[in-house]
């Protein structure tokens, strides 16, 4: 190939893996890191949160093995700000069970968030006072402490 400057030349040579063959050049965006951060999870004992994933049985789809799959499968989905997410949090990482959400939301979805469900309606003490305009404090008073019914703590 010709290039118009070694600078140029240089720049593609960084675009190469060590066997000739281009590289996708997403190494460094969110949704690479989030693809890293997924198997590290899952494979490496030495990661801090390997326990609660790879321990745990938590993997992840043959086909996210690599990066391309992975980012052809998730990619549409994302935008700033939002990280991955098992829909079922005992179940791997695959297409169908995997979304991009925000912060708030992936930290309910935890295998210890207590859920509170009432008239058909599931969420945490915290959603449940801000649907209902009172302090989470009131109501996990009167739900820990006090040891009122989900009802009562939620209606009086």
């Amino acid at each position: 190939m010709i290039y118009k400057s070694e600078a140029a030349k240089q720049r593609a040579l960084c675009n190469l893996k060590t066997d000739g063959t281009p590289t996708h050049g997403l190494s460094r965006t969110p949704i690479y890191i989030s693809w890293s951060n997924m198997k590290a999870r899952c494979d490496n004992p030495n990661n801090p949160s390997y326990k609660d994933y790879g321990e745990r049985g938590i993997t992840y789809c043959q086909e996210w093995n690599s990066f391309e799959n992975f980012h052809k499968d998730m990619s549409h989905a994302w935008s700033e700000g939002l990280t991955l997410e098992r829909i079922d949090v005992n179940k791997g990482y695959s297409p169908k069970n995997c979304t991009w959400v925000n912060r708030y939301k992936q930290s309910i979805n935890r295998t210890n968030t207590r859920m509170f469900e009432m008239d058909g309606l599931k969420m945490t003490l915290t959603d449940w006072a801000k649907h209902l305009g009172k302090k989470r404090s009131t109501l996990a008073q009167r739900y820990y402490v006090l040891k009122w019914s989900i009802e009562d703590t939620l209606l009086r």
